[in-house]
């Protein structure tokens, strides 16, 4: 059973988009005082939709190419979906760096006076964004919900080239996560980096610790699908024994055939 301050957290949303009435509004504002830290949240959304709406005020330099402004409108797009997802759980830290992304691109020094650096400042820009996104990824990935925790896993889909702290945190999800849907994403997120013989070498060694048969036939499919056939001797195993479920021995059984 959730508690109180827990209803009352699911109802930030609510206030936020303006669903609530001002008398309702009144009486949460007056319930959320006995849940700190449930108002300190709300504090933090307001104070970071306040810096949105003075971003959104903020006049674009001239010298600013279509190109910077493509990028700042997908930003400042990103922002506001994340602020308004009605009843869902809204993440400050996503929301905190998307709205520093945007600060950035107007006061963070990088406009240049001249055309002939536009393409510079872009790509220093695109890095503040790459390095910010896996420092949401990381923080996200520890939070109490699967569902976010999951969220979080599904950012690297934007990433090209996570650095070793992403591939790390993904790879200790796979093997550690309590649930596993978002061990299962973590697997798939994996997927995308098997150039690395890190990744490939840890997916494989992935296998030994885990029980879930949808996670076991993922790991198959991703091993057959990147040709590890050091994969072989634990897909064996599997094969093999009686305590494996059937339809995933069946599916080892394939992996083997192909894989030889």
């Amino acid at each position: 059973m959730k508690s109180d301050c827990e209803k009352l957290k699911e109802r930030i949303p609510d206030f936020l988009d303006g669903t609530m009435s001002e008398a309702e509004r009144r009486t949460y504002e007056e319930e959320i005082k006995s849940c700190p830290e449930v108002a300190d949240e709300l504090a933090s959304f307001l104070k970071l939709e306040s810096e949105l709406n003075l971003v959104e005020e903020k006049q674009v330099p001239f010298s600013v190419d279509a190109k910077f402004l493509r990028m700042l409108e997908e930003e400042q797009a990103t922002i506001k979906n994340e602020v308004s997802v009605g009843k869902s759980t809204v993440n400050y830290w996503y929301i905190a760096a998307s709205i520093a992304l945007v600060i950035l691109g107007f006061v963070g020094g990088r406009m240049s006076s001249t055309s002939s650096n536009s393409d510079q400042e872009i790509i220093g820009l695109q890095n503040d964004i790459k390095d910010m996104k896996q420092m949401v990824m990381l923080s996200m990935i520890e939070n109490q919900s699967a569902s976010e925790r999951i969220r979080a896993v599904s950012y690297t889909e934007e990433m090209i080239e996570p650095d070793e702290k992403i591939i790390s945190s993904l790879i200790k999800t796979l093997k550690t996560d309590e649930s596993p849907n978002v061990r299962l994403a973590s697997a798939e997120a994996l997927k995308r980096f098997a150039n690395s013989p890190i990744v490939r070498a840890e997916l494989v060694k992935a296998m030994e610790s885990q029980t879930d048969p949808i996670l076991q036939i993922a790991l198959i499919n991703i091993l057959v699908e990147i040709e590890e056939k050091s994969a072989i001797k634990q897909l064996r195993k599997w094969s093999e024994s009686d305590e494996i479920n059937e339809v995933v021995r069946k599916q080892a059984d394939i992996g083997i055939q192909i894989l030889i």
